[in-house]
């Protein structure tokens, strides 16, 4: 597994290790979707500290779950600190839609103060 997903108040953080790909991004889509099911989530991190390679897979998954937490009036974080990442995450206008972390506390510590 690639991938770590835990709670933190009402937030669901999810730490991704390694590749983001087509094979990743199917059980990373499930898991989550559960965990929203399961538990009243407000907030989503994904803490990209990890990732060594990401592609539109990738993309499409921080877009399919904005959209669930948005829905619900939440707010959705990524977490890096990598500039390759970054400019992928920027000219996907994800960045504009997404609040951008140095580290998986302060997002969590914006979020639940909030």
């Amino acid at each position: 597994m690639n991938f770590e997903i835990n709670i933190a108040g009402n937030t669901l953080t999810i730490k991704i290790k390694g590749d983001l790909d087509d094979h990743v991004t199917l059980d990373l889509r499930e898991n989550i979707d559960y965990a929203l099911c399961k538990k009243e989530i407000k907030n989503l991190i994904f803490d990209l500290s990890e990732l060594t390679f990401m592609d539109s897979a990738g993309i499409g998954l921080f877009m399919g779950r904005y959209k669930k937490i948005s829905a619900q009036n939440g707010k959705c974080g990524l977490v890096t600190k990598d500039k390759q990442i970054i400019k992928i995450l920027r000219m996907s206008g994800i960045l504009s839609i997404f609040d951008l972390f140095n580290t998986l506390e302060e997002g969590i510590e914006k979020y639940e103060n909030r």
